[in-house]
């Protein structure tokens, strides 16, 4: 995925080069936009150079042409922005805001696609749904020059002009920022602590800044003095990600060398790359009336669903935690998308190193088996030698909009076996819904369990801290497992 400066001319779309922000003036940016050059074409993608934008045309003219198709298109065009003639109230509504946006992008995507023939890619897609929008009435670059075009011909293509800090939302006019800024400036309710849009926003430049810097394998060599080896369990209660992770960087070297402008955004980063596994150490706290499990030499956690942020090559987040030797089990038809099989193999067992002082006194490794089955067809396949998991993660499930005959299946079989679980949610405010739709779907199929109210349609406090934009919408954040559903045993 690309980040979200990607899309706003913050950075160069092949090769990631940015605009870096100024520490000394409260994070505004000073420097010249390292993303200069524009695709003359869609007018939507931007480039550090013009070597950048050469080597990435091969993979973009096709959508580049489609795009400028649609644009030329009087009828097409004109109809996209019909969606938009209405006055702008006072008072900003984010939900009829991006109501509109998203509409407008689906509209969009839908034309692309039959244009090209084909579904649109990941590069793509960003591509289409992550460029400027006005904070007031939604309207893109296209919209803005298809009306100027029906203006007549002298008319002036209205440009949108940028936040003077944090540079990634935009505005059509002076009185649209005049309606739409004190939205921008004030908490945002899809952040944690207060932080507004435009924080969050000054925020994710700033984790853009310190991937460029540290990237993901200098990253997990540096992890073990972030995540150091614990002599005994420390419960997570009450604890924040930077109680965890704060310790080890005040003293580790590499702790040292970040400073204070790239510290926050390292927790950040490592907080995205250990949800999952802290997700599981919180719920499985939270299930045992005691911490006997803390001593088990071997944690089997059952993983449902989507396949969460997660690959083996970040297999040590696993082992950096509590520094035990889990058997992670991905049990879902969806992860055949994920890890690439054979279509006469339907499972992947793969084993991971552990560090010198895990092999030295346990002399193991961590075993992640992958399976494309679902739940209860995996444990009729096991048999006999099919053992109930410490913990299963049902992830972002949506249980009540998608296959309700296959997840009945799979929560009957949670209870049947007796097997703590938990399930987990985006962190979307217009999903609250649908958590509370699956939570009922929940209820009427899982028998009489008892529900632990810690982890029972609430936010989830080892949720990445790393927010995503709502990309085809103006407002709103999210997080791949922002929020638990339900918990229960």
């Amino acid at each position: 995925m690309s980040p979200p400066t990607d899309g706003v001319g913050l950075s160069c779309h092949k090769c990631g080069k940015m605009e870096m922000l100024d520490p000394v003036r409260d994070g505004r940016a000073t420097m010249a936009a390292a993303a200069h050059l524009v695709c003359g074409g869609c007018r939507r993608v931007y480039y550090c150079s013009e070597a950048c934008q050469k080597a990435h045309w091969n993979r973009h003219k096709a959508l580049c042409k489609v795009l400028r198709k649609i644009e030329k298109d009087f009828e097409t065009a004109d109809d996209l922005a019909k969606a938009f003639d209405r006055p702008v109230p006072t008072t900003i509504d984010p939900v009829i805001i991006n109501k509109i946006s998203v509409s407008h992008h689906q509209r969009l995507m839908n034309l692309c696609e039959a244009g090209l023939g084909r579904e649109l890619n990941d590069d793509e897609c960003t591509i289409v749904a992550c460029e400027p929008k006005c904070l007031a009435c939604a309207r893109t670059g296209l919209i803005l020059r298809v009306e100027a075009r029906n203006s007549g011909p002298n008319a002036r293509v209205t440009a949108l002009k940028p936040c003077p800090e944090c540079k990634m939302a935009f505005y059509c006019s002076d009185a649209h920022w005049d309606a739409a800024r004190a939205l921008h400036i004030t908490p945002c309710a899809d952040l944690p602590e207060g932080v507004s849009q435009c924080e969050m926003n000054i925020q994710l430049r700033r984790n853009a800044e310190f991937q460029g810097v540290m990237t993901a394998p200098r990253l997990r060599a540096s992890m073990w003095q972030f995540m150091p080896r614990e002599e005994v369990w420390i419960a997570l209660q009450g604890q924040t990600w930077e109680d965890i992770l704060r310790r080890g960087m005040d003293n580790s070297p590499v702790g040292s060398i970040l400073g204070p402008i790239f510290t926050p955004p390292c927790v950040r980063t490592v907080s995205s790359l250990a949800t999952t596994v802290m997700t599981a150490l919180y719920a499985l706290e939270q299930l045992n009336p005691d911490t006997a499990w803390t001593s088990k030499s071997t944690i089997t956690i059952h993983i449902l669903g989507a396949l969460p942020d997660f690959s083996p090559d970040i297999a040590f987040m696993y082992e950096a935690i509590l520094h035990r030797l889990p058997h992670i089990i991905f049990c879902s038809p969806a992860v055949a998308t994920f890890v690439p099989l054979p279509a006469w193999v339907n499972k992947l067992v793969r084993e991971h190193e552990p560090c010198s002082s895990c092999s030295s006194l346990h002399a193991r490794t961590i075993t992640h088996q992958h399976v494309t089955k679902y739940y209860d067809d995996y444990i009729r396949g096991e048999g006999a030698s099919f053992e109930p998991p410490d913990l299963a993660i049902v992830t972002n499930p949506f249980l009540a909009a998608s296959d309700q005959t296959g997840w009945r299946r799979v929560i009957k079989t949670l209870t049947t076996y007796h097997i703590p679980s938990i399930f987990t949610a985006s962190l979307l405010a217009y999903e609250q819904r649908a958590a509370e739709q699956d939570m009922t779907f929940i209820r009427e199929n899982c028998g009489s369990v008892e529900f632990i109210p810690s982890l029972t349609m609430v936010k989830n406090p080892w949720a990445s801290l790393v927010m995503h934009p709502n990309s085809q919408s103006v407002y709103g954040f999210h997080s791949p497992n922002g929020g638990l559903t339900a918990g229960f045993r």
